[in-house]
């Protein structure tokens, strides 16, 4: 077991930064955005865990990683979604543009953590398979077939999933 100390947490930083940040522009594509969510995971790595033991820190670190890869994509994909040109929307959508663009610039990123916040807490509602699901489909990019294929399912079953998710994110997102 290892514990998390400041001796530790510089070995991780300097033995695998550059890995995890490298990892990170395959989500993002960006070298900067990379960096950026690097720094931020290892800020929260320390916080989390620091004076905790483990047998091996390097997969939570790649697990850190990965779901703060997926959750600046899916900010993106909304903050795209939202600014749009030519995309219907619905009341509550329109309402929600009109306050995002309403809001200075000190209140945007304010706003933008709190959007990020309900939608890792609605996205952190789903049954572990519909999020996979959601994921794989909005996230990943991946065709309902090859989901299927993948998993082993019917592409009913992802159909059936993503609609789930994409309920439970109106539901939860719009109507507040």
């Amino acid at each position: 077991m290892v514990r998390l100390d400041r001796n530790t947490f510089e070995s991780l930083y300097y033995r695998y930064g550059q890995r995890l940040s490298a990892y990170a522009r395959k989500f993002l594509g960006d070298g900067r955005s990379a960096e950026d969510a690097i720094h931020d995971v290892f800020v929260r790595f320390w916080e989390k865990y620091q004076g905790k033991t483990s047998e091996s820190w390097v997969p939570v670190l790649f697990s850190m990683v990965r779901n703060r890869c997926i959750d600046s994509l899916r900010h993106l994909a909304l903050k795209r979604s939202l600014t749009t040109p030519g995309v219907s929307m619905g009341r509550n959508e329109e309402i929600l543009f009109n306050q995002t663009l309403s809001c200075g610039a000190a209140d945007d990123s304010l706003l933008l953590d709190e959007m990020d916040r309900r939608i890792k807490a609605v996205a952190d509602s789903l049954t572990p398979r519909c999020r996979q699901i959601f994921d794989m489909s909005r996230v990943e990019g991946m065709k309902n077939s090859e989901i299927a294929a993948r998993l082993g399912i019917s592409e009913k079953a992802v159909e059936k999933n993503i609609t789930v998710a994409l309920r439970v994110f109106r539901e939860n997102l719009l109507e507040k």
